[in-house]
């Protein structure tokens, strides 16, 4: 989920949010280093490099709250609200560049250590690296920061689905094997269409339904953990974004009308056009509110938001479903897909896990289709929830 991601945007509960307790003084002097390098290993002169604090979970309560791993294609996107410094430094004619603050800068509300990410993006634009980690000592060296400026390649098998390749890490960069690697697209503007993981493969072919008739970039993202003194590190690799086409595939659930769980349990339409089957990734599903509850008195917790119903207008044959950045209140609720003609009697179509962007088929014909979560009392949040397409037989 926000993936990831990047979906990458998720508000998170207390209950076991914190991290570990700091092992700094609050009132210590702290002093961070780093070197950053070209993917050959020389030194890259100029970068600007950001530090980034992530808020802790009382924090996060008023602040936009973005999971680990996440932040650097936010950075390089401009989304200047996540990708927030909170000091930077210009790597010098070696490449070196320093960060120094005090102890309770380091520490969340409660004295845990915060999670910090440091980000560099390349000074000739495109890839970009950070790393993500904690502070737990007064003096802290960043292992060397290379860019990763190969580009991958982008072909379409004989069905006419898109494939991605890339260099390993390791051939290029050095070291050990990515740990993961994973495909995005983003519109012109750099939001999120697809995203899909390849796991330590170097190569992703995807369904040419996901990005139905949207163009823009794809970039891979190469994932390495990396052991320290004290503190281990999250690298991410961005490498240089490419154009992708437009494939011109329109679900048969473009603008149709789309319904939640209202308050009364009945459906309640959602605005026109439907933000989730506009064919626009920025747009997104807006909860129904519950009813104030009256001063002075507790009300139950009713259904809300359980699930998510698109009338496709007419009974047709349907053959595959594309979720897109899925986010609900329980992560490990399963995602139930239904179908109907009448909205009374429902077929179990498939049953699903909670992963962001996903895709199934589906069988026989129907006007209704419907995502309900197992259970009962979970709901689909504002905080994503971008797209749901459905398509009809080739």
């Amino acid at each position: 989920m926000r993936s990831t991601v990047v979906g990458i945007v998720a508000l998170v509960s207390l209950a076991g949010c914190f991290g570990p307790p700091s092992q700094v003084n609050a009132k210590d002097s702290i002093k961070l280093n780093g070197t950053v390098k070209t993917q050959e290993g020389g030194a890259s002169p100029a970068a600007k490099v950001k530090l980034i604090r992530h808020p802790d979970p009382l924090q996060a309560l008023s602040q936009v709250f973005v999971a680990v791993g996440s932040i650097g294609l936010a950075c390089i996107g401009g989304q200047l609200d996540i990708c927030s410094s909170f000091e930077e430094s210009d790597s010098d004619g070696g490449g070196n560049y320093q960060f120094a603050m005090r102890g309770a800068d380091t520490q969340g509300s409660t004295g845990e250590a915060l999670t910090f990410t440091s980000f560099a993006g390349c000074p000739s634009g495109g890839c970009a690296v950070s790393t993500d980690f904690q502070i737990q000592r007064t003096t802290l060296t960043i292992p060397a920061m290379n860019f990763w400026s190969d580009a991958g390649t982008l072909a379409d098998d004989t069905a006419g689905n898109p494939g991605f390749a890339w260099p390993t890490l390791e051939s290029r960069i050095g070291g050990a094997a990515a740990d993961d690697y994973r495909v995005t697209i983003t519109t012109p503007d750099n939001v999120t269409i697809w995203q899909q993981d390849a796991a330590k493969a170097s190569s992703l072919s995807i369904d040419r339904r996901v990005t139905q008739d949207s163009q823009g970039q794809w970039t891979v993202v190469a994932t390495r953990k990396q052991p320290g003194n004290g503190t281990d590190f999250t690298f991410n690799w961005f490498a240089p974004p490419q154009s992708y086409p437009n494939h011109g595939l329109i679900p048969l659930s473009r603008n149709q009308d789309c319904y939640t769980q209202g308050a009364d349990g009945m459906p309640s339409r959602l605005a026109r056009p439907c933000p989730v089957t506009d064919g626009n990734p920025a747009t997104r599903f807006v909860p129904v509110q519950a009813a104030a509850c009256p001063s002075g008195m507790t009300c139950p917790a009713t259904p809300l938001n359980n699930w998510i119903m698109v009338d496709i207008g007419f009974s047709h044959p349907l053959a595959f479903l594309v979720i897109y950045d899925l986010a609900v209140t329980n992560a490990t609720a399963n995602v139930l897909v239904e179908t109907s003609d009448d909205m009374t009697s429902w077929t179990l179509q498939q049953t699903l896990k909670g992963q962001a962007y996903q895709t199934t088929t589906l069988a026989g014909a129907a006007r209704y289709l419907r995502l309900r979560l197992s259970d009962p009392m979970a709901q689909f949040g504002g905080a994503g929830n971008s797209e749901i397409a459905i398509f009809a037989p080739f």
